[in-house]
């Protein structure tokens, strides 16, 4: 499961254009970890991996990506070398705006 990211989490210069994007996608609501292992344990699942992405230097891809349209491409050696920073960073909550979690039925 992927979620948004609780907003206490995300980068406060992101949060009016990531609450407009919301409204624009249909987003409800945003997760803390540890709430979505809450909710998925009431309906009988159980943890079993937790992940954050989209941090900062998300942004940054999106932004040169944006004004260069080549580093979109699956060829782009800059592209990959943003996403393994980005990965780099998956156990670390503070400034992720996703969160993703594994679970499996008990």
């Amino acid at each position: 499961v992927m979620v948004p990211h609780a907003f206490r989490y995300m980068p406060p210069p992101v949060w009016p254009v990531y609450w407009w994007h919301d409204r624009k996608l249909g987003h409800k609501r945003h997760y803390r970890e540890h709430d979505l292992v809450e909710v998925f344990a009431r309906h009988g699942f159980e943890p079993l991996a937790t992940e954050f992405s989209a941090h900062p230097v998300k942004l940054v891809q999106f932004a040169l990506g944006r004004v260069l349209p080549s580093l979109r491409q699956p060829s782009s050696s800059w592209w990959w070398r943003l996403e393994r920073l980005d990965r780099r960073a998956k156990g670390r909550p503070l400034g992720a705006l996703h969160v993703a979690a594994l679970f499996r039925k008990r």
